[in-house]
């Protein structure tokens, strides 16, 4: 295998492979190539792979296993995780099409939210009941099919043409189910990094906020008496309870005293930086800094100018 394979010829020699494969395994599949809508208006193309007797179809993310430099064994290593991940989390699996009328009978139990950028989603919020936060934040509402540590969260977006409640309902009932599905988080980046000072000034020490799963962990953000309970520590140990919110990406937030030393112009070019350079743009939740006042119990963007 050539070590310059480019991304198109990668993904027709892996549905080809694939296919071999499963076919020589006992599995009579057809792949083919989708684009699905994932997040921030972006279109990821995917391999989908169909089985008779399944009413559902499984998803490759085929990008995220391409490297330009792959040689041989690495492709090889490669086609067997995907192989075998085809098998264990779809073809020998229960149909997810059966789990999905068990989540919709228990609907209720099973709704939440989740918080996205709102200026890059405009297109999704116009077919989707959502609550905009902030000012270009928005919650969205999805149902909760499966999850665990292991295979982690499969769910479906609520959409308008799709469901009998309110936004005003769907919100009464996420806003009890997400923080108990995903229970918020708050800690310093010293104790993530098992003590090592992170900052100079303690005036400067960065907190992360997020769940107990580190997914999509900036939704707690809006969890009722979630930015009160910050302010409190944040008094506690600074003497005030307004603080600054740096938007990480959709898992987390950053946490910092609004006694800090930095200027607030340089923390709207970090994220900026970040969001730029480091963050996949899939999971960019906003370029804009907040700043939560304890007086007013608001959270408000701190304009650039």
């Amino acid at each position: 295998m050539s070590t310059k394979m480019n991304f198109m010829n990668f993904r027709d020699k892996v549905m080809e492979d694939l296919t071999c494969r499963l076919h020589s395994k006992g599995y009579p599949v057809q792949l083919a190539v989708s684009t699905v809508l994932v997040n921030n208006g972006i279109q990821e193309e995917k391999i989908e792979v169909r089985c008779p007797g399944k009413d559902t179809g499984y998803y490759i993310p085929i990008r995220q296993f391409y490297s330009p430099e792959m040689d041989e064994e690495e492709y090889h290593v490669k086609i067997e995780e995907m192989t075998d991940g085809t098998i264990e989390k779809f073809l020998e699996k229960p149909d997810m099409k059966n789990n999905f009328k068990d989540a919709k009978k228990d609907f209720e139990r099973r709704v939440f939210f989740r918080l996205i950028s709102a200026d890059l989603n405009k297109e999704l919020l116009l077919r989707v009941p959502h609550r905009i936060i902030g000012q270009d934040l928005a919650l969205v509402y999805r149902l909760m099919i499966s999850f665990s540590e292991k295979e982690g969260l499969a769910s479906s977006l609520i959409e308008k043409k799709d469901c009998n409640y309110t936004e005003e309902e769907l919100y009464s009932i996420a806003v009890e189910n997400t923080p108990r599905m995903f229970p918020e988080e708050f800690i310093s980046l010293e104790e993530i990094f098992c003590g090592i000072r992170t900052a100079d000034d303690k005036e400067d020490t960065l907190y992360v906020l997020s769940n107990k799963h580190n997914l999509n962990g900036a939704t707690v953000v809006a969890y009722p008496g979630c930015l009160e309970r910050v302010s409190r520590k944040m008094e506690d140990k600074y003497g005030t309870g307004d603080f600054y919110v740096l938007p990480c990406s959709i898992h987390e937030v950053l946490i910092l005293s609004s006694r800090t030393n930095v200027s607030e112009t340089n923390l709207i070019d970090m994220i900026r930086e970040a969001n730029h350079s480091s963050v996949d743009e899939r999971e960019i939740l906003s370029h804009s800094l907040y700043l939560y006042k304890k007086g007013t119990g608001t959270l408000h963007i701190v304009k650039f100018y």
